[in-house]
């Protein structure tokens, strides 16, 4: 699948839309303005801060981290928001106030499915398409050359051959899958992704499971009696 949708965007060049930086906290167009006013208009207990981070976001304990000084389209900025918060932030609130700890703890693989659950909200979206496909596909694939044992430099001369738009494309994903404490994470995106897809075909309503907390796919049913707050 990685490859199909690298292959498939071979030659695809950046559009011309504009673009606004991601820290630019005096624009509503901005990541860091559109995550707060979601947050404010959900009520979620959590709050944004800028960081030097690799992703364009990262939900933690109480906050959600936005990369600084990123130049990002509108499709950009609302597909971040919807990952975000639909696949991290708001699964973890709910978590927090169900009575039955292993939603907030999360069960074997289910971080690795509550990535799965946030990209399958991304494509249900429409926003699983174009650049955002070739940027998961490469993403992929050098976490593959890191489990075979390749370098840094080897990973970002095989993001290069195999389609980066640019070299400091293949420097920022190399570091993203060489990162220490995540090593190669990026492998388990995919995969969950097509479980997740799979389960909701086969039983729609567990999508409310995976949506309450870091649960697997193959929790999932077992857990549904319990993903409701009194």
């Amino acid at each position: 699948l990685a490859a199909a949708w690298v292959e498939q965007g071979a030659g695809a060049t950046a559009g011309d839309e504009e673009r606004v930086r991601s820290d630019d906290a005096r624009s509503p167009r901005s990541l860091v303005s559109r995550m707060r006013r979601e947050i404010g208009a959900r009520r979620l207990p959590l709050r944004v801060v800028i960081a030097d981070i690799a992703p364009l976001a990262a939900t933690g304990d109480g906050v959600i981290q936005v990369a600084r000084g990123r130049m990002l389209t509108r499709d950009d900025v609302e597909r971040t928001v919807l990952h975000e918060i639909e696949g991290h932030a708001a699964p973890g609130v709910r978590a927090a106030a169900l009575p039955l700890g292993i939603f907030a703890i999360g069960t074997a693989n289910g971080g690795d499915d509550q990535e799965g659950w946030a990209l399958a909200r991304e494509r249900a979206a429409g926003y699983l398409v174009g650049a955002r496909r070739i940027e998961l596909g490469l993403r992929h694939l050098a976490a593959r050359s890191v489990e075979r044992g390749a370098s840094f430099v080897d990973t970002a001369r095989l993001l290069e051959a195999r389609g980066a738009r640019s070299t400091a494309d293949a420097l920022r994903i190399a570091a993203r899958v060489h990162r220490g404490g995540g090593l190669a994470r990026e492998v388990v995106y995919l995969p969950a992704l097509l479980r997740v897809e799979a389960m909701l075909v086969e039983q729609p309503a567990l999508g409310e499971v995976l949506s309450s907390g870091r649960v697997s796919v193959g929790a999932a049913a077992s857990l549904a009696s319990w993903a409701r707050v009194s």
